[in-house]
């Protein structure tokens, strides 16, 4: 009988990591979870699927390399990361130090795996900085502009040179921005909605017209756990890019709209809750990646458009009031 293939998952409770720990545990794989419940992971998800999880830190390396030999993953996908760029600014260390020592780990610990079939690194578009014209491919410079995205491409780089010198696969998965359920609310989307739903006053960066390319999470999952079935060279990097690009303000006003439409409240009314802020230090005007390669891989893949993307993400954070409570209790 033909053994089944085993998951492991690091940051298994943070955004992108519970939506696609979700979509594994409903196909019933044999699957393990990894997270350290900080901040951004969502404790919730967490004790609905606890059998599944291990409460962790993956900077322990002793513990990362126990938990690997012993389970024997056939394939890795690394979630886990400090990604909040305002919190990037205010603590660098943190950022770098973290995001850096996970990977690492994890690194460190399957270089001599044979039973290992794929490991997935996480990467953002925000290692390309900002875009001006045209459109960032995977062999474009990095150009981070965030302790962040910093954070990121070393990351990136440190996946190369394991291959390189020790022959440990990896893909790096370029995400542009994901949104959707358990999403921190301190990020734009999940934080406009909120707001909205609160009748308080939503913080908009400058003009507003700073660009970015929108992923619904449920795309996310669908793409990664197809990718992990592909025959894909050792080392490999992908733009995973929607091409659903808009600036800020846009998807503000969308949210605001969609909003109205729910809760039949005067748009007049919610539209007068934007209120601009201050820019943050090095914000980058525009994301904005080729998706070519991801067009030779998926030919038919089609992504959620934005307006049914986030009607259901609205509709989640009403029916799961609950979650932005307990986001707001962890960020504090």
């Amino acid at each position: 009988m033909k053994k089944k293939d085993k998951y492991l998952i690091i940051g298994a409770a943070g955004f992108i990591g519970s939506n696609f720990s979700k979509f594994l545990l409903n196909k019933k794989v044999n699957c393990m979870l990894i997270d350290n419940l900080s901040y951004g992971s969502s404790k919730s998800f967490f004790l609905n699927h606890k059998k599944n999880f291990i409460k962790m830190d993956a900077r322990d390396e002793i513990k990362v390399s126990k938990i690997i030999k012993s389970f024997k993953p056939n394939y890795i996908i690394n979630f886990a990361a400090q990604s909040h760029v305002d919190r990037s600014i205010s603590n660098p260390d943190e950022f770098i130090f973290n995001n850096l020592q996970i990977s690492n780990n994890i690194l460190k610990s399957i270089k001599n795996d044979f039973y290992l079939k794929k490991f997935i690194n996480i990467s953002t578009d925000e290692v390309y900085g900002s875009i001006k014209k045209g459109k960032a491919d995977e062999s474009s410079n990095y150009k981070p502009n965030s302790p962040y995205s910093q954070s990121k491409s070393s990351v990136d780089l440190l996946c190369r040179a394991y291959y390189k010198t020790y022959g440990v696969p990896s893909i790096t998965l370029r995400l542009s921005n994901n949104y959707g359920p358990r999403q921190s609310v301190e990020k734009l989307i999940p934080k406009t909605i909120m707001q909205v739903l609160q009748n308080k006053k939503i913080p908009v960066y400058g003009s507003g017209l700073n660009i970015r390319e929108w992923m619904y999470i449920d795309d996310t999952s669908k793409i990664i756990y197809s990718l992990l079935k592909k025959k894909l060279p050792k080392f490999y990097i992908l733009n995973v890019s929607s091409g659903i690009s808009q600036n800020n303000i846009y998807t503000i006003k969308k949210i605001i709209k969609q909003i109205c439409i729910i809760s039949n409240k005067s748009k007049k009314e919610i539209d007068n809750l934007i209120n601009y802020v201050e820019d943050r230090p090095g914000h980058d005007s525009r994301y904005a990646m080729a998706n070519k390669k991801f067009k030779d891989i998926f030919p038919r893949f089609k992504f959620t458009n934005f307006n049914t993307g986030i009607e259901k993400t609205i509709e989640w954070y009403i029916t799961n009031n609950s979650f932005i409570n307990e986001s707001k209790k962890n960020l504090k």
